[in-house]
């Protein structure tokens, strides 16, 4: 059971065959459809949890959609459930979070930020910066801008 600081999430289902998780955004501008994959990261040992929009009109899902739902904290909740969801399934993978954009790079540092207590009682995370090699696999600082986050599972979650 998760703890009660991500406690406000969505409801989320994890499709067995296209390995994907799948929930729904509802906020002030309707109800919006959302996938959460991982992939394998180049030939690094990590996962990338990619978070994606379904485009009804394009029956297509897309990392480039912004759907100011007022909503976003509750969407990073579920993603960090279903982080440690995967690690129950997948308990040996390496898993990562890239921000695509400079905006989705501060709100990944900021959610994990206010997610901290609970996420560092499952995982390790470590800083990663496309450019910068020292900030890269080093421990998580909230003063520091990067690309993106390791999290290395502590252990076996159950």
């Amino acid at each position: 059971m998760l703890e009660r600081q991500l406690n406000t999430y969505y409801e989320y289902y994890f499709d067995e065959i296209n390995n994907e998780y799948s929930f729904y955004s509802i906020g002030n501008n309707g109800r919006f459809k959302k996938r959460v994959l991982f992939k394998k990261f180049g030939n690094s040992p990590f996962w990338e949890l990619i978070l994606e929009d379904y485009i009804e009109k394009l029956d297509f899902y897309s990392i480039n959609t912004v759907t100011n739902n007022n909503d976003v904290d509750k969407i990073y909740a579920t993603m960090f459930s279903i982080m440690i969801d995967y690690s129950k399934i997948f308990p040996n993978r390496l898993l990562m979070t890239k921000g695509t954009t400079q905006i989705i790079q501060r709100l990944d540092k900021i959610f994990i930020h206010k997610y901290f207590e609970t996420i560092t009682n499952y995982f390790n995370i470590r800083m990663y910066h496309d450019s910068i090699a020292e900030y890269t696999n080093k421990d998580f600082n909230s003063s520091i801008n990067c690309t993106g986050y390791f999290f290395y599972p502590k252990k076996r979650i159950k």
